[in-house]
Protein backbone atom coordinates (compact mmCIF):
# COMPACT_ATOMS: atom_id res chain seq x y z
CA UNK A 1 0.00 0.00 0.00
CA UNK A 2 1.32 3.20 -1.23
CA UNK A 3 1.60 6.88 1.10
CA UNK A 4 -1.32 7.76 -0.55
CA UNK A 5 -3.65 4.45 0.15
CA UNK A 6 -2.41 4.38 3.86
CA UNK A 7 -3.81 8.17 4.15
CA UNK A 8 -6.78 6.97 2.59
CA UNK A 9 -7.15 4.23 4.25
CA UNK A 10 -6.44 6.26 8.10
CA UNK A 11 -8.96 8.64 6.92
CA UNK A 12 -11.98 6.22 6.23
CA UNK A 13 -10.99 4.50 9.68
CA UNK A 14 -11.40 7.99 11.30
CA UNK A 15 -14.37 8.98 9.71
CA UNK A 16 -16.31 5.28 10.11
CA UNK A 17 -15.25 5.38 13.63
CA UNK A 18 -15.96 8.73 14.68
CA UNK A 19 -19.00 10.32 12.62
CA UNK A 20 -21.44 9.36 15.29
CA UNK A 21 -19.99 11.32 18.01
CA UNK A 22 -19.27 13.43 15.85
CA UNK A 23 -22.32 14.83 14.45
CA UNK A 24 -23.66 14.34 18.04
CA UNK A 25 -21.15 16.71 19.45
CA UNK A 26 -22.15 19.15 16.29
CA UNK A 27 -25.70 19.03 16.87
CA UNK A 28 -25.58 20.54 20.48
CA UNK A 29 -23.39 23.18 19.28
CA UNK A 30 -25.50 24.22 16.64
CA UNK A 31 -29.04 22.67 17.65
CA UNK A 32 -29.65 22.08 14.08
CA UNK A 33 -30.02 18.94 12.38
CA UNK A 34 -29.18 20.37 8.99
CA UNK A 35 -26.56 22.67 10.30
CA UNK A 36 -24.58 19.10 12.20
CA UNK A 37 -23.87 18.17 9.28
CA UNK A 38 -22.67 20.74 7.53
CA UNK A 39 -20.25 21.58 10.73
CA UNK A 40 -19.51 18.03 10.05
CA UNK A 41 -18.83 18.29 6.56
CA UNK A 42 -16.58 21.24 6.86
CA UNK A 43 -14.81 19.18 9.53
CA UNK A 44 -14.07 16.42 7.93
CA UNK A 45 -12.37 18.49 4.71
CA UNK A 46 -10.45 19.99 7.39
CA UNK A 47 -9.47 16.43 9.21
CA UNK A 48 -8.47 15.89 5.39
CA UNK A 49 -5.97 18.36 4.67
CA UNK A 50 -4.42 18.52 8.02
CA UNK A 51 -4.59 14.59 8.75
CA UNK A 52 -0.70 14.00 8.66
CA UNK A 53 -0.98 16.75 11.61
CA UNK A 54 -2.54 14.21 13.65
CA UNK A 55 0.33 12.08 15.32
CA UNK A 56 -1.45 9.84 17.70
CA UNK A 57 -4.36 8.12 16.46
CA UNK A 58 -5.89 7.53 19.85
CA UNK A 59 -6.20 11.59 20.35
CA UNK A 60 -8.27 11.52 16.84
CA UNK A 61 -11.25 12.00 18.89
CA UNK A 62 -10.37 14.96 20.75
CA UNK A 63 -8.41 16.47 17.57
CA UNK A 64 -11.78 15.87 15.51
CA UNK A 65 -13.88 17.18 18.03
CA UNK A 66 -11.62 20.70 18.63
CA UNK A 67 -12.01 21.26 14.88
CA UNK A 68 -15.72 20.55 15.09
CA UNK A 69 -15.95 23.39 17.94
CA UNK A 70 -13.63 25.87 15.08
CA UNK A 71 -15.91 25.06 12.66
CA UNK A 72 -18.71 25.99 14.97
CA UNK A 73 -17.50 29.40 15.77
CA UNK A 74 -16.57 29.99 12.67
CA UNK A 75 -20.29 29.33 11.78
CA UNK A 76 -21.83 31.38 14.51
CA UNK A 77 -19.88 34.54 13.46
CA UNK A 78 -22.01 34.31 10.55
CA UNK A 79 -25.03 33.11 11.71
CA UNK A 80 -27.14 32.94 15.31
CA UNK A 81 -29.56 30.54 15.37
CA UNK A 82 -32.80 30.47 16.98
CA UNK A 83 -32.96 28.06 20.45
CA UNK A 84 -36.58 28.11 19.90
CA UNK A 85 -36.66 26.25 16.92
CA UNK A 86 -35.02 23.40 18.17
CA UNK A 87 -38.04 20.58 18.18
CA UNK A 88 -36.50 18.00 21.19
CA UNK A 89 -39.05 15.06 19.98
CA UNK A 90 -36.80 14.81 16.65
CA UNK A 91 -33.75 14.56 18.65
CA UNK A 92 -33.57 11.20 20.27
CA UNK A 93 -32.67 8.56 18.31
CA UNK A 94 -35.11 6.51 16.53
CA UNK A 95 -35.82 2.80 17.78
CA UNK A 96 -33.32 3.24 20.92
CA UNK A 97 -34.03 6.06 23.38
CA UNK A 98 -35.64 6.89 26.29
CA UNK A 99 -39.17 7.99 26.01
CA UNK A 100 -40.35 9.20 29.02
CA UNK A 101 -41.38 12.23 29.96
CA UNK A 102 -38.01 13.01 32.27
CA UNK A 103 -35.86 12.56 29.38
CA UNK A 104 -38.10 14.87 26.97
CA UNK A 105 -37.52 17.51 29.82
CA UNK A 106 -34.24 17.06 29.72
CA UNK A 107 -33.69 17.45 26.23
CA UNK A 108 -35.45 20.75 26.39
CA UNK A 109 -33.40 21.72 29.24
CA UNK A 110 -30.55 20.12 27.70
CA UNK A 111 -31.14 22.72 24.51
CA UNK A 112 -32.02 25.92 26.64
CA UNK A 113 -28.27 25.31 28.65
CA UNK A 114 -25.82 28.41 27.88
CA UNK A 115 -22.98 27.18 25.89
CA UNK A 116 -20.24 27.94 28.50
CA UNK A 117 -22.57 25.11 30.44
CA UNK A 118 -23.60 23.11 27.60
CA UNK A 119 -21.04 22.62 25.76
CA UNK A 120 -18.39 20.89 28.78
CA UNK A 121 -21.54 18.53 29.94
CA UNK A 122 -21.56 17.11 25.99
CA UNK A 123 -17.74 16.88 26.07
CA UNK A 124 -18.19 14.65 29.49
CA UNK A 125 -21.01 12.64 28.63
CA UNK A 126 -20.56 12.13 24.71
CA UNK A 127 -16.69 12.28 24.90
CA UNK A 128 -16.03 10.79 27.82
CA UNK A 129 -13.74 12.91 28.26
CA UNK A 130 -11.98 13.57 32.46
CA UNK A 131 -12.48 16.97 33.37
CA UNK A 132 -8.57 17.43 33.00
CA UNK A 133 -8.99 16.98 29.27
CA UNK A 134 -12.18 18.98 29.07
CA UNK A 135 -9.92 21.85 30.80
CA UNK A 136 -7.28 21.54 28.04
CA UNK A 137 -9.36 21.06 24.84
CA UNK A 138 -11.65 24.35 25.72
CA UNK A 139 -8.43 26.10 27.17
CA UNK A 140 -10.22 26.60 30.58
CA UNK A 141 -9.05 25.50 34.11
CA UNK A 142 -9.96 22.63 36.21
CA UNK A 143 -11.65 24.36 38.51
CA UNK A 144 -13.80 26.00 36.01
CA UNK A 145 -14.84 22.79 34.12
CA UNK A 146 -15.69 21.53 37.46
CA UNK A 147 -17.96 24.50 37.74
CA UNK A 148 -19.35 24.59 34.91
CA UNK A 149 -20.29 20.52 34.66
CA UNK A 150 -21.92 20.78 38.25
CA UNK A 151 -23.85 23.84 37.57
CA UNK A 152 -24.99 22.16 34.29
CA UNK A 153 -26.23 19.30 36.23
CA UNK A 154 -27.52 21.06 38.40
CA UNK A 155 -29.91 23.15 36.46
CA UNK A 156 -31.02 20.38 33.84
CA UNK A 157 -32.38 18.36 37.56
CA UNK A 158 -33.93 21.34 38.64
CA UNK A 159 -35.35 20.71 35.09
CA UNK A 160 -37.15 18.05 36.31
CA UNK A 161 -38.57 19.58 39.27
CA UNK A 162 -40.00 17.20 41.98
CA UNK A 163 -38.73 13.78 39.69
CA UNK A 164 -34.98 14.58 40.05
CA UNK A 165 -35.38 14.17 44.11
CA UNK A 166 -37.37 11.23 44.02
CA UNK A 167 -34.46 8.69 42.36
CA UNK A 168 -30.68 7.98 42.52
CA UNK A 169 -27.84 9.87 40.69
CA UNK A 170 -27.54 6.59 38.81
CA UNK A 171 -30.88 7.29 37.33
CA UNK A 172 -30.25 10.67 36.24
CA UNK A 173 -27.10 9.56 34.65
CA UNK A 174 -28.36 7.08 32.75
CA UNK A 175 -31.48 9.24 31.54
CA UNK A 176 -28.77 11.95 30.93
CA UNK A 177 -27.06 9.73 28.31
CA UNK A 178 -30.15 8.76 26.75
CA UNK A 179 -31.73 12.04 26.64
CA UNK A 180 -28.51 13.69 25.12
CA UNK A 181 -28.38 11.15 21.82
CA UNK A 182 -29.43 12.16 18.42
CA UNK A 183 -30.68 10.64 15.44
CA UNK A 184 -27.66 9.99 13.28
CA UNK A 185 -28.80 10.99 9.78
CA UNK A 186 -28.68 7.65 7.49
CA UNK A 187 -25.37 7.22 5.26
CA UNK A 188 -23.56 9.95 6.82
CA UNK A 189 -20.53 8.18 7.02
CA UNK A 190 -20.82 7.03 3.45
CA UNK A 191 -21.39 10.61 2.48
CA UNK A 192 -18.53 12.19 3.82
CA UNK A 193 -16.17 10.06 2.09
CA UNK A 194 -18.25 10.34 -1.04
CA UNK A 195 -17.71 13.94 -1.03
CA UNK A 196 -13.53 13.48 -0.66
CA UNK A 197 -13.87 10.76 -3.08
CA UNK A 198 -15.30 13.14 -5.51
CA UNK A 199 -12.82 15.85 -5.21
CA UNK A 200 -10.10 17.14 -6.74
CA UNK A 201 -7.67 15.56 -4.51
CA UNK A 202 -9.65 12.28 -4.27
CA UNK A 203 -9.69 12.06 -8.29
CA UNK A 204 -6.11 12.57 -8.28
CA UNK A 205 -5.59 10.10 -6.40
CA UNK A 206 -7.47 7.89 -8.03
CA UNK A 207 -5.73 8.23 -11.56
CA UNK A 208 -2.63 8.36 -10.20
CA UNK A 209 -3.18 5.07 -8.94
CA UNK A 210 -4.49 3.78 -12.16
CA UNK A 211 -1.94 5.15 -14.45
CA UNK A 212 0.55 4.82 -11.74
CA UNK A 213 1.57 8.20 -11.86
CA UNK A 214 4.18 9.39 -9.43
CA UNK A 215 3.41 11.95 -6.40
CA UNK A 216 1.87 15.10 -7.79
CA UNK A 217 5.87 16.97 -6.21
CA UNK A 218 7.64 14.82 -8.60
CA UNK A 219 5.15 16.02 -11.91
CA UNK A 220 5.92 19.67 -11.49
CA UNK A 221 8.84 19.69 -13.44
CA UNK A 222 7.60 17.69 -16.38
CA UNK A 223 4.20 19.95 -15.78
CA UNK A 224 6.47 22.63 -16.12
CA UNK A 225 8.50 21.52 -18.99
CA UNK A 226 5.40 20.89 -20.69
CA UNK A 227 4.06 24.38 -20.36
CA UNK A 228 7.43 25.84 -21.37
CA UNK A 229 6.97 23.42 -24.72
CA UNK A 230 3.74 24.36 -25.49
CA UNK A 231 4.18 28.35 -25.03
CA UNK A 232 7.40 28.08 -27.72
CA UNK A 233 5.24 26.63 -30.08
CA UNK A 234 2.32 28.83 -29.36
CA UNK A 235 4.76 31.62 -30.03
CA UNK A 236 6.23 30.24 -33.17
CA UNK A 237 3.19 29.59 -34.95
CA UNK A 238 2.01 33.38 -33.85
CA UNK A 239 5.20 34.38 -35.69
CA UNK A 240 4.25 32.21 -38.53
CA UNK A 241 0.98 33.47 -39.00
CA UNK A 242 2.33 36.96 -38.98
CA UNK A 243 4.86 35.87 -41.24
CA UNK A 244 2.15 34.84 -43.76
CA UNK A 245 -0.47 37.61 -43.34
CA UNK A 246 2.48 40.55 -44.22
CA UNK A 247 3.61 38.84 -47.44
CA UNK A 248 -0.01 39.18 -48.20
Amino acid sequence: MDKSAKRRFRFETLVNTLAKDAFRYAFWLCKERETAEDIVQDAAARAWKYLDQLNDDKAAKSWLFTILRRENARRYERYQPDIEALDPDEIAERGNYDTSIEALMLRKALAKLPDTYREPLVLQVIGGYSIEEIAQQLALSKGAVMTRVHRARQKLREALACAAFTKDMMWFDQTLVEAIKVDIPDGLSERILQRHSNSSAGLFVKLSNLLKLPPAWQLRPIIAFALMIIGVFTALWWWQADTIFLKR
